[in-house]
């Protein structure tokens, strides 16, 4: 009687430990019609790498001395970053215009650089921040 007990707790013992080990996946993972993985958050997470706040009086004096939408490249931030990420950017503006659908400045990722183009006059400071993924 007392072997079988003790038999009994000692498979329900490696029931408990082996069912312990094993770990759930976590993340996100989105499929196309096909079964085909579009998006996978379980391996690529995006990562903020940096922050940078144009003031007003700045981007204004840019404007009177080029003028709006020359396509003049007003700053350039160049990333390092490990090999097989990609890059992006954002801009938070304090004011979009949707009359004329722009924002003061614009981000466009090239590479691994981010070139920062002004659009139209400041009513606030504006800020970019890039990442990766």
């Amino acid at each position: 009687m007392v072997i079988t007990i003790l038999i009994l707790m000692l498979v329900i013992g490696l029931l408990v430990y082996s069912k312990r080990r094993k770990k759930v996946p976590q993340g996100l993972k989105v499929f196309d019609e096909n079964g085909n993985t579009v998006i996978d958050l379980t391996t690529n997470l995006t990562c903020v790498l940096g922050v940078k706040t144009y003031s007003q009086n700045e981007i204004n004096n840019f404007v009177r001395a080029h003028g709006r939408n020359s396509g003049v490249v007003y700053d350039t931030i160049t990333v390092n970053m490990p090999a097989g990420y990609r890059l992006w950017a954002y801009c938070i503006c304090p004011r979009f215009d949707y009359f004329l659908g722009e924002q003061t400045i614009v981000a466009i990722v090239s590479g691994n650089q981010i070139n920062i183009l002004v659009k139209r006059d400041g009513e606030g400071n504006s800020t970019v921040v890039w990442g990766i993924y």
